[in-house]
């Protein structure tokens, strides 16, 4: 189901967006594995909180930075490499 989301949302979402939801994998096979009849230990469902809060935290840093960034100036581009020496 992870999975199927994040190849989804490569051309619909920004890069932000996406690479978080490569973290809900282990989240959605844990609550698959629950609904199937196993049950997890704290620490298992403490490292599940801190995923799904680490999305939450992602998700709403990268859209107040993209809210109020600055556009970023048009450069000259990078620098030209040099031309190759023939070696000797």
């Amino acid at each position: 189901v992870a999975y199927s989301l994040w190849f989804g949302a490569f051309d619909r979402l920004p890069a932000s967006t996406v690479s978080f939801l490569s973290l809900l994998s282990p989240v959605v096979a844990t609550a698959i594995g629950y609904a199937a009849g196993q049950h997890l230990s704290g620490t298992q469902l403490a490292g599940a909180a801190i995923a799904v809060a680490s999305v939450g935290a992602g998700q709403y840093f990268a859209q107040r930075d993209a809210a109020g960034a600055a556009p970023v100036p048009a450069g000259p581009g990078p620098a030209p490499l040099a031309a190759a020496r023939p070696v000797a």
